[in-house]
């Protein structure tokens, strides 16, 4: 079995891809896990918009942050 993860920015044709994929009866559209898909990326965007708006407010550079990470 062949797995194809369809993504892209949002009015892109993403959909109608995979609604012509999915008209075939051998295909399975798996919509769930393309919604958890979806969610992990719209968190992982919402945390990085939120350390960049926030990251001025505590260091003044980023070389200050990576020196208290411990993977910096």
């Amino acid at each position: 079995m062949t797995y194809f993860f369809i993504c892209g920015n949002q009015r892109a044709g993403t959909t109608l891809l995979q609604s012509i994929l999915c008209s075939d009866d051998t295909t399975s559209p798996l919509l769930q896990e393309a919604m958890y898909f979806r969610s992990m990326i719209s968190t992982y965007q919402l945390g990085k918009t939120i350390l960049t708006t926030k990251l001025k407010d505590y260091f003044t550079t980023l070389e200050e942050l990576k020196i208290l990470t411990p993977l910096g």
